[in-house]
């Protein structure tokens, strides 16, 4: 399956997910759980990525989609898009982790430290990477994207062109290259 590619990629250069972050990580645990469970031992949740800051131990969580995941819906009216279904369920299914991950964080913790691989959860960073820009193929869908996405303010929402867009910058400024784009 697609999602199951990217997450092997991100596992594989993990370097990627700490530019988008802009802190140093350490990947805790792929497709970590992070509580929920019921008592009948179902329901849990399980994020893609379980990261830590590397100086400060504070963990970020990571949901990784695909870049053909729509990222609006059709236009409701008057050029207002909304969410697509894809992106509103991201948001959630991450919200979720979140409180899951906060709900039973002493217990995950402390089973996480007697592993070795401490950390801490203070108010966890959500990264979600989705979809592409290529779909947003007029100002009114642009500016509706941007709305929703800066009104989800502990939720850091990147296209994977984004994405891509951020790693070939800096690779051209470790290369000496320092021309700016418009």
């Amino acid at each position: 399956n697609l999602e199951e590619f990217w997450q092997n990629e991100f596992a594989s250069h993990p370097l990627i997910l700490s530019e988008v972050f802009a802190v140093p990580i350490v990947v805790l645990a792929e497709k970590a759980y992070v509580g929920g469970k019921a008592i009948s031992n179902q329901d849990g949740s399980v994020v893609d990525f379980l990261l830590k800051n590397s100086v400060t131990g504070s963990s970020l969580l990571t949901e990784i989609k695909t870049p053909g995941t729509q990222l609006l819906g059709a236009e409701y009216r008057n050029r207002a898009y909304p969410a697509s279904p894809d992106l509103s369920g991201a948001i959630s299914q991450a919200l979720l982790y979140k409180h899951n991950l906060l709900t039973e964080a002493h217990s995950l913790q402390r089973n996480s430290a007697a592993s070795g691989r401490p950390f801490e959860s203070f108010d966890p960073p959500i990264l979600i990477v989705i979809g592409s820009t290529a779909g947003l193929d007029n100002n009114d869908k642009k500016r509706c994207f941007e709305l929703i996405r800066q009104q989800h303010r502990s939720i850091n929402i990147i296209t994977f062109d984004e994405l891509y867009q951020k790693l070939e910058d800096l690779l051209n400024v470790l290369e000496g290259n320092l021309s700016v784009r418009t």
